[in-house]
């Protein structure tokens, strides 16, 4: 008997990639020792490449102009810019590299500020002093003017190759590309997140390839087609097969469980219980002619179960429950993921609520006791059929969050952060963020209240419908997409 959100369980064991040189153990906060590997425990994944404004682009390393003026050629020293003339460090602010957009548009990149890097994953030995630095950078689009490349002019690195709209690596002796920091971490781009959790791509071969799928699985990019399927803020916990980090979510086998990993990981409360979602490969998007491959193997569970998968890769990883031929993460032997490119391994926990929004003829109200097709119990009988999905709730409360309630005055339901006059409490619903308070997610979306006499609507529609106008509470609340 499969269950319907692929939660399922799988075995996995770590396979030496002859890495090398790379990051060696480190007792880090929110992780533990574990003798092998780096164990960071919950890690704040992102919904951002870079971090950026900017979509898909690269940098040239060639054709740069130095704090004077004069030509300067640039390269990479591990995560650290250099450029002709003996320029390093603090000796490169005011120069300018050049760039092109993915649509072919010319960019300019001119560094203001330079720093030694701080990795916010600390302590961990994958950082020796020196190796990496970090970058106040400005950009301009043509003749435009410059503009912060991260906001409020915080700070970037610098990674060797780039990444197209599709999220497709490519590794470039004659580019690199910039990404934002954790300022604050969760606005920072996968790209650096990565790079902080010890995939160092200057470090080349198997690393290089380890931080291009560390960044389809940090996105929960299912598909490899540059969508991600994830929300800002999300905590996750993984590991890879090379042994570079470690998971401590399961306690009797810290590092890499060896069996059923879906049943433990509390990590002391940290965070929520988590299970196994996905094993992930770096995947392609068919770009340049090569074959199409989806990043996420096998999924178990998805990380925001009421998101719709963005992207289509029906072909590449068919969906078991629809289709015999597909195949859920226990169906898989641990040979069979690492023969299929399995990289890394992840948890995730349960973070939101479906939110449905039910209607009749004159009224209606938004519910997460729905299953998308059925109306509520307490609402059976009363008139009330159309149930269309609005959106989804946090099932723990986040910053800044009110609780969205479900009330009853006879046959009519009102679903607010505020009680209304007249009406009892039904059932919480689930948590939002209130209304006054900035846009707690790129995706987040308000919840409106519309009235017609003693009619109320409550919707992410942001039009008033026909002879209805916004109540006095016009914005109940953000939902977080």
């Amino acid at each position: 008997m499969r269950i319907t959100n692929w939660r399922t369980s799988v075995a996995v064991a770590a396979v030496a990639l002859g890495l090398g040189a790379g990051c060696s153990p480190a007792l880090l906060e929110g992780g533990e020792l574990d003798g092998e590997r780096e164990t960071f425990g919950p890690k704040l994944q992102g919904s951002s490449l870079h971090g950026g404004p900017l979509g898909d682009f690269r940098v040239n390393f060639a054709a740069a102009l130095a704090p004077d003026g004069t030509a300067m050629t640039g390269w990479l020293n591990k995560g650290s810019l250099e450029g002709s003339g003996g320029r390093t460090g603090a000796a490169l602010v005011g120069s300018v590299f050049s760039g092109i957009s993915g649509s072919g548009g010319a960019l300019k990149f001119k560094i203001m500020a330079w720093s030694q890097h701080h990795n916010p994953y600390v302590p961990t030995t994958c950082d020796a002093p020196g190796d990496d630095s970090d970058y106040v950078v400005r950009y301009k689009v043509g003749a435009g003017a410059y503009k912060d490349f991260c906001t409020g002019g915080g700070l970037a690195i610098a990674v060797t190759g780039y990444w197209n709209a599709a999220g497709d690596h490519t590794s470039s002796m004659a580019s690199f590309t910039f990404s934002c920091l954790q300022n604050p971490v969760p606005t920072a781009g996968v790209i650096t997140k990565c790079f902080d959790w010890c995939y160092k791509p200057y470090l080349g071969g198997a690393m290089e390839h380890l931080h291009f799928a560390c960044t389809r699985m940090a996105r929960a990019d299912i598909c490899a087609v540059g969508k991600a399927n994830t929300i800002d803020n999300t905590f996750i916990d993984s590991w890879d097969v090379a042994g570079v980090v470690g998971t401590d979510c399961t306690a009797a086998a810290p590092g890499l469980p060896q069996s059923n990993p879906a049943t433990a990981c509390t990590d002391s409360g940290k965070y929520p219980v988590m299970e196994f979602e996905a094993a992930w490969r770096a995947g392609w998007s068919g770009a340049n002619n090569e074959p199409k491959e989806a990043a996420a193997i096998c999924l178990s569970k998805k990380r925001w179960q009421t998101i719709p998968v963005r992207g289509f890769c029906e072909t590449e990883l068919i969906d078991p429950r629809d289709d015999d031929r597909g195949k859920y993460c226990d169906d898989f032997t641990q040979a069979e993921l690492i023969a299929a490119g399995a990289l890394h391994f992840n948890y995730s926990g349960f973070y939101d609520i479906g939110l449905y929004r039910v209607d009749k003829a004159s009224d209606s109200f938004v519910s997460s006791d729905s299953t998308g097709t059925t109306v509520p119990s307490y609402a059976s009988g009363l008139g009330y059929t159309t149930i269309t999905f609005e959106g989804a709730l946090w099932r723990q409360p986040p910053t800044n969050a009110v609780l969205l309630a479900t009330y009853q005055k006879g046959g009519d339901f009102r679903t607010s952060t505020k009680a209304p006059a007249g009406y009892t409490l039904v059932r919480n619903e689930g948590y939002c963020v209130d209304s006054r308070k900035a846009k707690p997610t790129s995706t987040a979306r308000l919840l409106y209240c519309y009235s017609k006499g003693a009619d109320f609507l409550t919707t992410t529609q942001a039009t008033a419908p026909a002879g209805y106008s916004k109540c006095t509470r016009r914005q109940e609340c953000w939902l977080p997409y």
